[in-house]
C-alpha cells in the first residue's frame, strides 16, 4: 500500500540478522523476523490481525541493535495510523483512550497561568500521567519553580501522545494546537517537562520547545541532603534519546541524599516497563507480564521520572517512588509503599492537581 512507506522500507531493507528479535518481547510473540511482519502488513493481514500493531511498545529498543537502525514501532505506528483512515474496529480496550483523552483535554482539566514575573517565558508542563500519580508532587514542583524560575507559568494538559499512539492523528493534533495557543497567549517559548513521553512527543512531532525540569532543578537545587537510601534507577524507555535527563536525574539524586544502583537495560539502554505504547489497553495480561519481567531484573526499591513505570511495577511486590517523591515527600517509607492507582483514582487525582494549582 503506497502510503505505507515505513512499513515497505523495513520490507525492503530488515536483513533479517535476528538482532532485534533477541533484544525485544513483542516481535517473537508475532512473528519470524521483521521483515514478514512488514510483508504481512503490506499485505492488509492486519485486518484479520487487529491485535497485533497494538501489543508493540513503541519503545524503539529494537532500533538501537539494528544495523540499519530500522524502528519496528515507526511502523507499528503508520499501521495504527491506517486503522484508523479505514475505521477498522479497534482491539481490546483502546477505544476506552479517547474517552481519558476527552477529559485530560478539556476545561475541567485544563489550567494555564502566567508567570509570577509576569513575564512568561517558559511554562511548567507536569502532563496528565504525574498529575494522576499525585497532585501534592505536581503542586510541590510547580511551588519550586515559583522560587527558582520567576519567569515560568504553568500549562497544565495532556500532550496527546496516548492519541497519537492510538493512531489518531486527528486529535492528537487538536491536543497539540491547544498547547501552542496557550503558550503563544502568554508568549512563551518553552515547556519545562516532567515526562519523558511528553518530552519526546512535543520534540520529535511538534516544533515545541522543551527542557525537563530534572536538568532546571539540578542547575538550582539547593534543598539540605538528608539519608534519602538505596534506590535502583529505571530509565523509561522515552528518555534513551535524552542523556541530559538522565544523567540530571541522576545528579540531582545524589545531591538529595539518594544512593543510586545502575541496573541492566538503562541509560542508553533504557527497558520498557510493558506499559508503552498502550500494550495493557490490548493484552493486560501480556503488559503485565513485561512489567513483572523488568520489575524482577531491577531487584530492588526502584526510582525513576515516569509516573507509568513506577505504578506499573509496583504490583509486583517492587516497592518504588518517582524521582520528585525523593525531593518533596516527607515519609518515604510509608509513599514507597503506595498501592498503584486505578483509572478512577488517577481521575481524582487529575482533578485535585488543577484545584491545588489553581490557588
Amino acid at each position: 500500500m503506497s502510503n505505507l512507506k515505513v512499513t515497505q522500507n523495513i520490507a525492503d531493507m530488515c536483513l533479517e540478522c535476528g538482532l532485534c528479535m533477541d533484544a525485544c518481547a513483542f516481535l517473537p510473540k508475532v512473528c519470524d523476523n521483521p521483515k514478514v511482519l512488514a510483508e504481512e502488513m503490506l499485505a492488509g493481514r492486519y485486518v484479520a490481525k487487529t491485535e497485533v500493531p497494538y501489543l508493540c511498545n513503541m519503545c524503539s529498543k529494537c532500533a538501537t541493535v539494528c544495523p540499519e537502525s530500522l524502528d519496528i514501532g515507526n511502523m507499528i505506528q503508520e499501521i495504527r495510523i491506517q486503522f484508523f483512515a479505514e475505521d477498522l474496529p479497534l482491539p481490546g480496550n483502546i477505544k476506552y483512550v479517547k474517552n481519558q483523552q476527552k477529559f485530560v483535554s478539556s476545561e475541567q482539566f485544563f489550567l494555564a497561568k502566567p508567570a509570577p514575573s509576569g513575564n512568561t517565558k517558559r511554562m511548567f508542563f507536569p502532563g496528565c500521567h504525574l498529575a494522576g500519580y499525585s497532585a501534592e508532587l505536581v503542586d510541590a514542583a510547580w511551588r519550586w519553580l515559583n522560587q527558582h524560575d520567576q519567569d515560568c507559568g504553568l500549562l497544565l494538559t495532556c500532550c496527546g501522545a496516548p492519541s497519537y499512539d492510538t493512531g489518531d492523528k486527528e486529535t492528537y493534533e487538536k491536543i497539540v494546537a491547544q498547547v501552542k495557543d496557550a503558550m503563544a497567549s502568554f508568549r512563551a517559548e518553552k515547556l519545562i517537562t516532567a515526562c519523558s513521553n511528553c518530552t519526546v512527543h512535543f520534540r520529535d512531532f511538534t516544533d515545541v520547545s522543551t527542557v525537563s525540569i530534572y536538568e532546571v532543578m539540578d542547575e538550582n537545587w539547593d534543598n539540605p541532603a538528608r539519608d534519602a537510601g538505596n534506590w535502583v534507577m529505571h530509565d523509561p524507555c522515552k528518555s534513551r534519546t535524552f542523556p541530559e535527563m538522565q544523567q540530571a536525574v541522576r545528579s540531582l539524586l545524589a545531591k538529595a541524599g539518594c544512593q543510586v544502583q545502575e541496573p541492566a537495560d538503562s541509560g542508553a539502554d533504557a527497558k520498557c516497563c510493558g506499559m508503552g505504547g498502550l500494550v495493557a489497553y490490548t493484552d493486560a495480561d501480556w503488559a503485565c507480564k513485561l512489567a513483572k519481567e523488568r520489575a524482577d531484573e531491577l531487584g530492588g526499591d526502584l526510582v525513576t521520572y515516569c509516573a507509568s513505570c513506577r505504578q506499573a511495577m509496583r504490583p509486583y511486590d517492587r516497592y518504588g517512588l518517582h524521582v520528585l517523591d525523593l525531593l518533596f515527600t516527607a515519609d518515604l517509607d510509608d509513599a514507597k509503599k503506595a498501592e498503584a492507582h486505578g483509572a478512577a483514582d488517577a481521575k481524582k487525582s487529575q482533578l485535585k492537581t488543577r484545584e491545588l494549582l489553581s490557588n
